[in-house]
């Protein structure tokens, strides 16, 4: 990959090598990232350099993006049924959001968990209304905290959609198949949010 000379075409990161070059970074004592970007279109394996480390750490962020849903009022006032399509569809790009404050976080995870595109969802108008009540938050919040940056609600927004085009398969596959072994991970996160077990993944 250093021996790549893509890294020249184009300057665009993507948001699973940000999340893989932290973990290259430290182990290799912090070097520039700029040596370590390959953006060209070969297939190549990817693995991590510290899996106890990384898978750790995403491990405690994918507890945190279920605590989010369960301390969610409007959530579980939602159809079980809703809860666990929602649950399936957005597990993959809560988990992968970056670079937010806190705030911009809260709203966006919202705006992210409440689609009302979900197909076979029983209370698509209430999860739109939802939805937009996120975004109109998400949109106040962001004119005092960045009032020069006009575009950064709808960069955002875009970011957000684009998280969704993420295989589940790869992210757990990568992240946590190591820890949960064969281990379905859409009936792990269920559990865990409903608390029908002690929740594997508990850090």
């Amino acid at each position: 990959c250093e021996r790549c000379q893509c890294h020249s075409e184009d300057k665009r990161t993507a948001i699973l090598y940000t999340i893989l070059s932290q973990n290259l970074n430290h182990s290799r004592g912090g070097h520039s990232p700029a040596h370590q970007r390959c953006l060209c279109h070969q297939r190549r394996t990817v693995c991590l350099r510290t899996p106890h480390i990384t898978c750790q750490a995403a491990s405690n962020v994918l507890v945190k993006t279920i605590s989010f849903m369960k301390n969610l009022p409007s959530f579980h006032l939602l159809p079980r049924e809703d809860q666990l399509l929602l649950l399936d569809s957005c597990w993959v790009p809560l988990f992968l959001l970056l670079d937010l404050s806190p705030k911009e976080y809260a709203y966006l995870k919202g705006a992210i968990l409440f689609n009302p595109d979900v197909p076979g969802l029983r209370a698509s108008l209430y999860i739109e209304s939802l939805q937009r009540e996120a975004q109109r938050a998400l949109q106040e919040v962001l004119q005092p905290l960045h009032p020069e940056d006009q575009g950064r609600f709808a960069r955002i927004l875009l970011i957000a959609s684009t998280l969704k085009s993420i295989s589940p398969a790869l992210i757990t596959d990568l992240f946590f198949r190591p820890v949960i072994g064969n281990t379905d991970i859409i009936e792990l996160i269920v559990e865990m949010l409903y608390e029908i077990t002690g929740g594997r993944l508990a850090p």
